[in-house]
């Protein structure tokens, strides 16, 4: 695992590892991002009440929540319902790679709380058809790329499109910073120059990781066939035709007349406590040993692929922001981590399987 180690070495503040890009611990074994962290402050209900009062216009529904069976999204829309009083409709983006046990949940949530829950159905043959084409170039390469179903900008613009659609002037967004690779702040930020540099280096980096300069024919036919697949895709769930909020943009976004609210922006709570809630009164459920990014079986893809080149799953990045955050203790993190890695094959195995490419050769470590 990351940089040809057998054992990873982590950060004693947080579970990042000695093999996640751009880390230093210090002499006491915490890392520079520990180090540089500062709390990000939520603005509380009062805020929020206010906003979402201000953007009510009396129709039948006041907000759109986008779920997807996982905690942040069912908490959302159960705090829409039970502390803002607002009359909601739930959106799902059905990629067909949902688990059982995430439908089951929305379901559960929905019918408690008296929800309606809408799906929007990816098409199966196009879904199946850009999968097999990512493992297949996947498997060329020797290590898992394009790991994600792109469920985060489907999801987003199929919630948007149907509040527009449906004259709904609320959208409560479940993305959070704190579900993104943290980086440290550059002291150049301010040079044009040095910003453009950064992102050509960026840029270049996948040309070297997974050589893509030589004459391998066929791993070029596979990536082709892969952005073709990725763009009917989108182009048929409307990502295209949607304004969707960037990171870390200022509550409300506006796209048509739907008013995009961030809520992590004004509500943050211990994970626990969320899995506490959810469980006691809206029957959520969880895999043993996890209860994140379960809903979508790709996952565990993308947790492979951060696991080999880094020594820590996607989760596990998420997790140490948490830490920093004080929403998460370490030794749950770290326990739920040992898990991933522990289950990562099997997982991924379970997924090949499913998808009918049984004889689909796994990267290693």
């Amino acid at each position: 695992m990351g940089k040809g180690k057998t054992e990873a070495v982590y950060c004693n503040k947080c579970i990042l590892t000695d093999g996640y890009p751009g880390i230093v611990f210090d002499e006491h074994g915490a890392c520079n991002f520990c180090l540089a962290h500062s709390d990000r402050a939520a603005l509380g209900k009062g805020p929020l009440v206010k906003l979402v009062n201000s953007l009510k216009r009396g129709g039948e529904y006041d907000c759109v929540v986008p779920i997807s069976g996982g905690k942040d999204s069912v908490f959302i829309l159960r705090y829409a319902v039970k502390e803002l009083g607002l009359r909601a409709v739930a959106v799902n983006y059905n990629s067909g790679m949902q688990s059982d046990l995430a439908i089951e949940n929305m379901k559960n949530a929905c019918d408690i709380l008296h929800v309606p829950l809408i799906f929007k159905k990816a098409d199966e043959k196009l879904q199946t058809r850009r999968l097999e084409a990512m493992l297949r170039l996947s498997e060329r390469l020797g290590s898992f790329v394009l790991g994600c179903g792109g469920c985060v900008p489907v999801l987003q613009s199929a919630t948007i499109s149907f509040a527009n659609e449906n004259n709904i002037p609320i959208v409560l967004d479940g993305g959070s910073s704190l579900e993104h690779v943290p980086s440290l702040k550059d002291k150049g930020q301010g040079s044009i120059f040095k910003a453009f540099a950064e992102r050509f280096k960026n840029g270049m980096k996948p040309l070297f990781r997974y050589k893509l300069y030589d004459l391998d024919v066929i791993k070029y036919a596979y990536l082709f066939r892969y952005r073709k697949y990725d763009k009917r895709l989108k182009r048929a769930m409307g990502v295209f035709k949607t304004a969707r909020p960037p990171l870390g943009y200022v509550d409300p976004f506006i796209s048509g007349r739907a008013a995009i609210i961030r809520f992590s922006n004004y509500i943050m709570m211990p994970e626990a406590e969320m899995v506490r809630i959810i469980k006691q009164e809206l029957k959520w459920k969880n895999p043993e040993g996890t209860d994140k990014r379960f809903d979508c079986l790709l996952h565990c893809l993308f947790d492979f692929d951060h696991l080999s080149r880094y020594g820590i799953t996607s989760n596990g990045v998420v997790y140490s922001n948490m830490i920093r955050q004080g929403l998460m203790d370490r030794e749950d993190a770290l326990r739920k981590e040992t898990r991933a890695k522990e289950n990562i094959f099997k997982e991924c195995g379970a997924l090949c399987e499913r998808l009918g490419l049984r004889e689909y050769k796994m990267p290693s470590l």
